[in-house]
């Protein structure tokens, strides 16, 4: 359902997902650095003030800035800046967590254009795999490996 309300297929979708993503982690780093205030300051009103601010900031990235640049826009169903946050919050961290390593797939294999497209998009999706497949894939670059 995720990806029905969340389209990656164009370059102006991919785009527009991008910033959807950096919308949710202005929320997680804002979050963070809410707990951390409050932790070494000693003061609760931290975390809830910087997780408004980060929310605020989020729902600039990921709802208003696609429509102020003409992008198609995502109805954000089932995740974090939806309705359905309420409902399910595991799902939809899970459903942003995807979206997050389909990213992140995307931009190390340049746009699925460079050696490490076929091994990541076969592979199952998990960190560690993703981490392990660059890795080895760097190593064998470095003792003179062709990218093919």
């Amino acid at each position: 359902q995720y990806e029905k309300y969340h389209p990656v297929q164009t370059a102006q979708e991919r785009k527009m997902q991008l910033m959807h993503l950096l919308g949710v982690l202005m929320v997680i780093v804002m979050t963070a650095r809410g707990l951390l205030l409050t932790l070494f300051r000693g003061r609760f009103l931290f975390l809830p003030q910087q997780f408004v601010l980060g929310a605020l900031a989020g729902i600039t990235l990921a709802r208003l800035l696609p429509s102020l640049l003409s992008g198609p826009s995502c109805s954000c169903r089932f995740c974090i800046f939806s309705w359905e946050l309420l409902s399910k919050p595991h799902w939809c961290c899970c459903a942003e967590f995807e979206a997050f390593k389909e990213q992140l797939i995307f931009v190390l294999t340049a746009g699925k254009k460079n050696c490490l497209t076929q091994r990541l998009y076969d592979g199952p999706r998990t960190l560690p795999h993703i981490a392990e497949t660059v890795i080895s894939r760097l190593t064998e670059l470095s003792k003179g490996a062709s990218c093919s």
